[in-house]
Formats: C-alpha cells, sequence, structure tokens
C-alpha cells in the first residue's frame, strides 16, 4: 500500500513538473502555439476532403477552445489532467510488481539453498 501511494506521489509531481514545464513552453517560448494548432487542423481537416459544415464547426471548436485555454486556470487545469491516465496505470502496474510476497514458513525450499556453503568462499 505504501509503494502505492508512493508511486501516485510520484505521479503528482511528475504532473506537476510537466504542467510547470508546459506553462514556461506556452507563454514564453511559443506564444503563438494556439494560432499555429488552429492552423494546422484546419488544413489537416480540408485535406480530409470534408465538408465545408464540418470545417467551419472545427475552426468554431478551436476557436472555442483557444479562448478557454487564454484562462491561465483552465490551461493549468487540462495540462495537468493530461498525464493521469496514463500515470495511473503506470502507477498501478509498478506497485503491483513491487508488491512483497508473503513468505511461506512451512516451506523449507524459500529462500534456502539446497548446496551448502564452503568454508572460505565468502
Amino acid at each position: 500500500m505504501r509503494k502505492t501511494i508512493l508511486l501516485f506521489g510520484l505521479l503528482g509531481v511528475a504532473s506537476v513538473c510537466y504542467t510547470a514545464t508546459w506553462e514556461v513552453i506556452y507563454y514564453w517560448i511559443a506564444p503563438d502555439f494556439s494560432a499555429r494548432y488552429e492552423a494546422h487542423e484546419v488544413e489537416r481537416v480540408k485535406a480530409s476532403g470534408a465538408s465545408q459544415a464540418e470545417i467551419d464547426k472545427r475552426v468554431a471548436d478551436l476557436k472555442h477552445f483557444a479562448e478557454l485555454y487564454k484562462n491561465p486556470v483552465v490551461n493549468i487545469a487540462y495540462t495537468l489532467t493530461e498525464p493521469l491516465p496514463v500515470g495511473r496505470v503506470i502507477a498501478l502496474v509498478s506497485a503491483g510488481v513491487l508488491r512483497r510476497r508473503p513468505v511461506d514458513d512451512a516451506d523449507p525450499s524459500v529462500g534456502a539453498s539446497s548446496a551448502p556453503i564452503a568454508a572460505g568462499s565468502r
């Protein structure tokens, strides 16, 4: 149980580091990210042969998302949730792999070697 808590704690720390890095990139390194992403998506939808109504709907969705994403609280909330689904699975699998198996005291073969240790071999 402690390992599971530790792994989820590490997931939280990793999520915060990921979010902090993205905020620096989004606001200082690539402040035009939303506009470039929107242009790329519009070109992708046009290239797929979508109708003008579908293209217009996608553009409206992208503009709405870009407007929401300008709010730092929304930006941080979205970014914090991105690594969580995969991180939860990794944390649970890791906790399962790292879980200690109970040692059966009744089984003499557990933890014992069948070969005697020769004197001076250590």
